[in-house]
């Protein structure tokens, strides 16, 4: 868990609040590098939600630039980067690209 992660998405984000609450799940499982495992079952479980609903807002994270394929694969799932610098973004509701 990162502090600096969490305090930044808090901070920055500017999305739903399922969305942030997303984020945030994902800011609390990664490391100070911001570097963290996707585990869709595992984030819908934290945020009490179904995994479809958590794959639809990882989607809208991803095309947003709010977290980021680093292309390696860790304890079989794929590495990704949170990257709470990128400051008022918003995102665009609508299918999972």
């Amino acid at each position: 868990m990162s502090i600096a992660t969490i305090s930044a998405v808090w901070e920055s984000f500017q999305g739903s609040t399922e969305e942030r609450l997303v984020l945030l799940a994902i800011a609390d499982g990664s490391g100070s590098d911001g570097l963290f495992t996707l585990n869709p079952g595992h984030i819908a479980k934290k945020c009490r939600m179904t995994p479809e609903q958590a794959g639809e807002i990882l989607g809208r994270l991803v095309a947003a630039a709010w977290i980021k394929d680093e292309g390696a694969k860790h304890e079989g799932g794929a590495v990704f980067r949170i990257t709470p610098i990128i400051k008022n973004a918003t995102l665009k509701k609508g299918p999972r690209p």
